[in-house]
């Protein structure tokens, strides 16, 4: 039949558990190395914004450290968005930009109804910490929220440029 010269059926048999066993061994050390990985995130994550909330010396750093690993791992750091808010709002100010570019984008989710239900989570946070900042500083988010609102609207006389 298809196997191979000199291999019989309980040989093949033999190493096709052998081969499924190594898939699983395999399997198990992603999904440990994924449970560490998640670990190391949200360790990170709160030594982030213990620096930030007790110094002034390193808040750009600090504050920049957290937005990526929120947003490289929404489903591991779901109250990403509280723990920013308990920070002061001008330690806030520069993020501004990059939480507004997020707002209504949806993380690349692969289809699956944990990916959906991260998405929605980073997008409840990034409005949450948007509001915070802009009830203080409403100068310098308003701004980022009308350039998104409006952004395909042209002002009387201009017209839309289409490439």
């Amino acid at each position: 039949s298809a196997l191979p010269e000199g291999l019989d059926d309980g040989a093949a048999r033999q190493r096709a558990a052998e081969l499924t066993e190594c898939v699983g061994e395999h399997e198990r050390r992603a999904e440990a190395r994924d449970a560490r990985l998640e670990e190391l995130a949200r360790r990170s994550f709160v030594q982030h914004a213990e620096s930030a909330r007790h110094s002034d010396e390193h808040n750009h750093a600090a504050t920049f450290a957290m937005l990526t690993l929120w947003f490289a791992h929404p489903r591991t750091l779901p109250d990403a968005g509280e723990r920013l808010c308990a920070l002061p709002t001008r330690k806030l100010l520069s993020l501004v930009p990059q939480l507004a570019c997020r707002l209504g984008r949806q993380a690349a989710a692969g289809g699956s109804a944990d990916g959906d239900d991260s998405a929605r989570q980073l997008q409840k946070g990034l409005r949450r910490v948007l509001l915070h900042v802009g009830a203080a500083h409403i100068r310098a988010v308003l701004p980022h929220i009308l350039a998104l609102a409006l952004g395909d609207h042209y002002a009387p006389g201009e017209r839309a440029v289409v490439a």
